[in-house]
């Protein structure tokens, strides 16, 4: 995945998102709009595709990161409630906590 101004990729966040999970999406697209230029859009894990996106929520919460990683997995990576989880697949990047 390339990241510049003109980079078609969205951000997917869960379908119920939290409002940690939105904050956490419009001040991604915020900050990558400042430092690269490119306007992400904020999508849900219904309406993105997966491909060229960065998925915010773990697999119980994002349909779309359930396909790269399972509940166990993430739980066995990922160190407790104040834990971070970033990882590049494919044509997609997971931030999860």
């Amino acid at each position: 995945m390339i990241l510049n101004a003109n980079s078609c990729i969205s951000i997917a966040i869960p379908h119920n998102a939290t409002d940690r999970e939105k904050f956490a999406a419009e001040e991604l697209q915020k900050y990558i709009k400042m430092i690269f230029g490119a306007q992400l859009t904020i999508c849900t894990d219904e309406e993105a595709s997966g491909e060229n996106a960065i998925l915010i929520g773990g697999p119980e919460r994002n349909s779309i990161t359930k396909k790269y990683i399972t509940e166990s997995e993430f739980d066995s990576i990922v160190p407790g409630p104040e834990g971070i989880f970033i990882k590049s697949y494919e044509n997609c990047l997971v931030l999860a906590g």
